[in-house]
């Protein structure tokens, strides 16, 4: 707006380094009377990822953003995200001993939309079993959805796979 008064104030802490990574950015606008807060963080090194993002105006939350993951020994995280009347997302993944589970929730208020993905890795001896599914409309119609299955057995000399792939009625596969 012309003639109005805007002001910025923020603090940048980094510390970065060869396999290390750790950023945050602190702020403050005053954009002629709305206060505007905005907190990020960045943080990753060989063992994890971490980020954060938060938007405030006038004390009202439209962004919140939380990602927490660890790499090793056992890879697992958590996601979640809320941009204020727009999207929620919230899921979560593990690994450990050849077991991997992860889901992910997505709400689309605005168009009525829930969105639901899991997924399953599981490996016994030689043989690994994957399972994906997402449902791109699982509250309305659950018929709505696309998986993906696959059993595969992996020795030094051979790759055996059968995979099948679903869409809506429609099968690929065996």
């Amino acid at each position: 707006q012309p003639g109005g008064k805007y002001s910025a104030d923020a603090i940048v802490t980094h510390d970065i380094g060869r396999s290390n990574l750790n950023l945050q950015l602190d702020g403050q606008l005053d954009l002629n009377g709305k206060k505007v807060k905005l907190g990020t963080g960045l943080q990753a090194n060989p063992q994890l990822l971490n980020a954060i993002v938060n938007a405030k105006v006038d004390g009202v939350t439209y962004i919140d953003f939380d990602l927490k993951t660890t790499r090793t020994p056992n890879p697992s995280g958590t996601l979640n995200v809320d941009l204020r009347n727009y999207l929620t997302a919230s899921g979560q993944y593990s690994y450990k001993d050849r077991k991997g589970s992860a889901n992910l929730d997505v709400n689309i208020p605005k168009i009525n939309r829930k969105i639901k993905a899991t997924g399953s890795l599981v490996g016994s001896g030689t043989q690994e079993v994957l399972n994906l599914e997402l449902l791109y409309d699982a509250e309305n119609d659950p018929s709505k959805r696309v998986k993906v299955s696959s059993v595969s057995d992996v020795t030094a000399t051979s790759l055996d796979t059968k995979n099948v792939i679903e869409v809506l009625n429609y099968k690929l596969g065996p």
